[in-house]
């Protein structure tokens, strides 16, 4: 069956960067987390609301979540510059899958409280906040390395030959 996909998985991204199974495995993982976290911010507003009937409370979760990128986005942007930005990505990835799983159980126990979602909520905030810097520098530097292999496989420009030959370009 997946020898039959293939290749029309490649055709129908023939001229895309998706046509590239690391970067296609890379872009749909990056949309899975970025949908992950717009339901995990929705979810936890709607589960402090039912918790609690304080607006303010119902507020602050989502001050909890966005709190971090205004503490930690500087230095969340150096540090994806300075060490291994892959190492980020995948750290991250740990630190907001041991979050969301515990902030899960605990709900699912009836033990959660207000307090406590916002304490998961922050962590799950910092975590993206250190993710989005490393991925989006990943993404870029994975697409300039394919525009370098498209074009170097592309051969020699136009320009070149004239060059070469001694012609000139017409103006």
């Amino acid at each position: 069956m997946l020898a039959r996909v293939t290749p029309l998985v490649v055709e129908f991204f023939r001229d895309s960067p998706l046509r590239h199974t690391t970067f296609r495995l890379f872009y749909f993982g990056t949309v899975g987390v970025a949908l992950g976290y717009t339901m995990q911010a929705t979810v936890a507003a709607w589960l402090m609301a039912t918790l609690t009937p304080s607006a303010l409370m119902v507020a602050l979760v989502q001050t909890a979540s966005t709190v971090p990128f205004l503490l930690f986005g500087l230095a969340a942007g150096t540090l994806a510059d300075i060490i291994d930005r892959r190492r980020i990505v995948i750290i991250t990835q740990y630190v907001l899958l041991l979050t969301t799983v515990v902030l899960g159980v605990v709900t699912l126990f009836g033990a959660i409280n207000p307090i406590g979602l916002l304490a998961l909520t922050f962590v799950i905030g910092s975590a993206f906040t250190f993710y989005t810097p490393a991925q989006q520098r990943a993404s870029t530097t994975s697409s300039r390395a394919t525009n370098c292999r498209v074009r170097w496989r592309s051969g020699p420009s136009r320009s070149t030959y004239r060059a070469r030959s001694g012609r000139r370009s017409p103006a």
